[in-house]
């Protein structure tokens, strides 16, 4: 066998150390490799397991709030709150549950009807935070918008009520419901020309719209057109009917 030359054997040693340590290396790198995907595994069932129970507390909410139990739902979507904080439907269903909550008069078997009417804002401010933390999360909720402006005007914050309502019909142009919110909101501030624009186009939308018809008379009529006035009333004959008779009679000719 061959004898090594000093610096043959210095070569060799050399190569061996510094493979040894490539070794060395790559185990380390795959070990935290491994490490970094096993946590990364782990967080992921985590985070399913949150967004499940989440969704389980939203679902639940959603049932009691169609039997309208809406306290009961307000506190399954607080719960599902808690659980993700970043659950943009449930802070969306818990601001409904709490516009409804003061709608049907929830809190007015503790208080008297006046202290009940200053509560009145409160609470729809409580619901309006909630619309806006599911926008904040997720800016093309158009639901969000819409109902935070139903919230808006019934606050009689009608520019902000316009606002939201605007934002929906961008977002859902071809929903009728938009245009007619709208359209109130503009007949509230008196803004008699935009509101008939809306009704048009709730009207163009959807025909038998009577409701339509029989605010966009209204407006008409305030604005002098009485002949129009009255051909937007001779199209309503279903449920405000006898409130059109009346004002037929009245008003025109």
């Amino acid at each position: 066998m061959p004898k090594l030359s000093g610096r043959k054997r210095l070569n060799n040693t050399y190569y061996l150390v510094i493979k040894n340590r490539q070794h060395i290396y790559n185990f380390k790198e795959k070990t935290m490799k491994r490490r970094m995907l096993t946590l990364f595994l782990l967080l992921c069932l985590f985070s399913t397991a949150y967004t499940q129970t989440a969704e389980k507390y939203n679902k639940l909410g959603i049932e009691k709030g169609e039997t309208e139990k809406y306290k009961e739902a307000f506190d399954l979507f607080t719960k599902a709150i808690e659980t993700d904080s970043t659950y943009e439907k449930a802070y969306y269903n818990r601001g409904l549950a709490e516009y409804n909550l003061v709608n049907y008069g929830y809190y007015y078997h503790l208080v008297n009807p006046t202290t009940y009417l200053m509560q009145y804002p409160k609470e729809y401010s409580n619901a309006i935070s909630d619309f806006t933390k599911a926008i904040e999360y997720n800016p093309n909720y158009a639901s969000a918008y819409y109902n935070r402006g139903i919230a808006y005007k019934n606050m009689k914050e009608y520019l902000k009520a316009i606002t939201d309502i605007t934002k929906y019909i961008s977002l859902k142009p071809n929903d009728e419901d938009g245009y007619y919110e709208r359209g109130l909101d503009y007949y509230d501030l008196r803004d008699y020309p935009n509101s008939i624009l809306d009704f048009t186009k709730v009207i163009k939308l959807n025909p038998k719209n009577e409701d339509a018809y029989y605010i966009r008379g209204l407006a008409y009529y305030i604005l002098g057109k009485e002949n129009i006035a009255c051909e937007d009333w001779s199209k309503v004959t279903s449920h405000r009917k006898y409130d059109v008779e009346e004002l037929k009679a009245s008003f025109c000719k």
